[in-house]
């Protein structure tokens, strides 16, 4: 073949041990250039021949651009049992010693019953009738967990930023909800005055914006505030007001409501954090008398992609109360049993605790001369 010469001279060009790690990077990167090359041409064309709506492809785009960054990191997606078990046998100990993945949400018995809270990568589902506490239960979830450090991000499709800020704050200052209203009373107002900082200091990040309705559009928001500030639960607030933007002529709000379930139980697998969908019931199951998980609006892959459904039931009669007893009831759990927990609900701060007795007192606030002043002006 042209003798030992020639054989020598077949390696020249070609990596050394001490180059090796540098090669295997050109290469990698190479083949990304590539791949983003395709990929462009492929959006380009779908954009120019306007094969779907814009936030589909936006969305297919932003899909295929993460799909050519962690073919760079990640060789294969499929684990041999014996890694697994590794893994098992090291979160095992953890749970011995009381360590836990779950973010718990402020309620005791539920936490208890669902194994210490939400999971990263668990979509959890609230199911209530309309004024029956599923955003005051959220938001008390949601202030409780940020109140121990765990960023929480809401998107409230059915209140203003403002309105949420003003349930929290109701919660933390003992200033009930519905007397935040002009004409607000001037120990009122210094009490939430003096509190604001509260709320404030919560690493809580909210957005009502039109634009999130959009489910491409939220998914893409959600993404960049999971990289950028690291939260580790989502609300979504409400299900049925959020849409898939696809071709209406020719799909049904079932199939809609299904691409979002999927997407959003796809970026909790993804990102690794919680979700918790708000959902309301179809006109027959809130006239059935006991709502259940197959009764939710609009499309059953609610439930079936979730994997807790709680539903809260509460009296049909309670004018000029102030407080009840309500029930938060599982009614599908993936990893464990269905029952009923007893709560007590406080009508005026409108915020969930295990019982009457360990509902939190309003604080102690003493009127200074400046409230007297007002006051008897």
């Amino acid at each position: 073949v042209g003798g030992s010469g020639f054989i020598a001279n077949l390696t020249f060009g070609l990596p050394h041990m001490t180059s090796i790690a540098r090669y295997a990077e050109i290469v990698i990167g190479k083949a990304q250039l590539r791949s983003i090359i395709r990929a462009a041409y492929q959006i380009a064309e779908a954009a120019i021949e306007e094969e779907d709506d814009a936030d589909v492809i936006a969305e297919r785009a932003t899909s295929m651009m993460m799909q050519i960054e962690r073919a760079r990191y990640v060789e294969s997606d499929f684990r041999p049992f014996s890694e697994v078990a590794i893994e098992a046998s090291s979160l095992y100990e953890q749970m011995h010693r009381g360590v836990s993945q779950a973010i718990p949400t402020g309620y005791a018995s539920l936490d208890q019953v669902t194994r210490g809270g939400i999971y990263p990568g668990e979509v959890r589902v609230i199911m209530a009738k309309t004024g029956d506490g599923k955003t005051a239960n959220a938001l008390g979830s949601a202030r409780f967990q940020a109140s121990m450090g765990i960023p929480v991000g809401i998107v409230s499709l059915e209140m203003s930023d403002l309105e949420n800020f003003f349930r929290i704050h109701s919660a933390m200052s003992g200033v009930a909800a519905w007397k935040i209203k002009a004409g607000i009373w001037p120990d009122d107002f210094h009490r939430l005055q003096d509190t604001i900082h509260l709320p404030g200091e919560l690493p809580i990040w909210v957005a009502s914006n039109a634009r999130l309705a959009s489910i491409y559009e939220l998914r893409r928001q959600v993404v960049e505030l999971v990289q950028e500030h690291k939260i580790r639960v989502l609300y979504v607030d409400y299900l049925q007001l959020v849409e898939a933007m696809t071709d209406k002529k020719n799909s049904t709000r079932a199939l809609e409501v299904s691409t979002i379930t999927r997407t959003l139980k796809m970026l909790a697998k993804e990102l690794q954090i919680g979700v918790i969908e708000l959902s309301q019931p179809s006109q027959e199951g809130a006239k059935s008398g006991k709502v259940k998980t197959i009764h939710n609006r609009e499309s059953t892959a609610i439930g079936n992609d979730a994997d807790i459904v709680i539903v809260i039931d509460m009296p049909e009669e309670r004018d000029n109360m102030t407080g009840w007893e309500c029930t938060m009831r599982i009614d599908k759990h993936r990893n464990g049993p269905k029952m009923a927990l007893k709560y007590w609900y406080d009508g005026n701060t409108l915020t969930f605790s295990e019982d009457a007795a360990s509902a939190p007192p309003p604080p102690v606030y003493e009127r200074s001369r400046r409230e007297e002043s007002d006051f008897n002006s």
